[in-house]
C-alpha cells in the first residue's frame, strides 16, 4: 500500500491550507513568499500546478504539497508537456511518481532522491529548461542535470 495519495489543487485556497498545515514557506502569515507564490498561480495559469499530498491511511491529513512548472514552449506539441518539479514536501520519490502518474507528458526532477531505490533507473539528462518567468520559483532556467521520472 502506498504511503501517500495526491490530488491536483484546483483553487489557491487548497495550496494555502497545505502550506499552513505543514508550516512551509508560502503560508499566508509569511507575507512576501505567499504573495509571490499567489501571483505566480494567477499569472501562469495552467503552466504551474500544485499537488496536495495526503497520508494514504488518513486521507484528510495533509502532509505537504508539490509545485511543478510546464516547461514546454506554447508552440510545441501541447499534448505531451514536460513538467519540472520546483518544490516538494515531503521529499518522497513515491509522491513524485504518484504526481507524474496524474500529469500528461514527462516529469523532470533534480537529484533529490539519489539514495531512494525508486530513482535508481531514472535517466539523468544534462539540459537547461525554459522554466517560465514567475514571481516565485526555486529553480531557475540555469539549472541542469535533471532526472526523468519513470512512471
Amino acid at each position: 500500500m502506498p504511503a501517500y495519495r495526491v490530488e491536483k489543487a484546483t483553487m489557491w485556497g487548497q495550496v494555502e491550507e497545505a502550506a499552513t498545515l505543514t508550516a512551509r514557506c508560502i503560508r499566508p502569515d509569511l507575507g512576501t513568499n505567499w504573495e509571490r507564490a499567489k501571483q505566480t498561480w494567477e499569472k501562469l495559469g495552467n503552466d504551474v500546478v500544485y499537488f496536495i499530498i495526503r497520508w494514504w491511511t488518513y486521507p484528510n491529513a495533509i502532509v505537504g504539497y508539490a509545485r511543478l512548472f510546464n516547461t514546454t514552449p506554447s508552440s510545441a506539441y501541447s499534448n505531451n508537456p514536460t513538467w519540472a518539479l520546483d518544490y516538494i514536501w515531503p521529499s518522497s520519490a513515491e509522491a513524485v511518481v504518484l504526481i507524474a502518474d496524474e500529469l500528461p507528458g514527462n516529469v523532470l526532477i533534480k537529484s533529490l532522491f539519489s539514495t531512494d531505490p525508486l530513482t535508481r533507473h531514472w535517466p539523468k539528462m544534462a539540459l537547461s529548461l525554459a522554466i517560465p518567468e514567475a514571481p516565485y520559483r526555486i529553480h531557475s532556467d540555469k539549472v541542469s542535470d535533471w532526472h526523468v521520472v519513470i512512471k
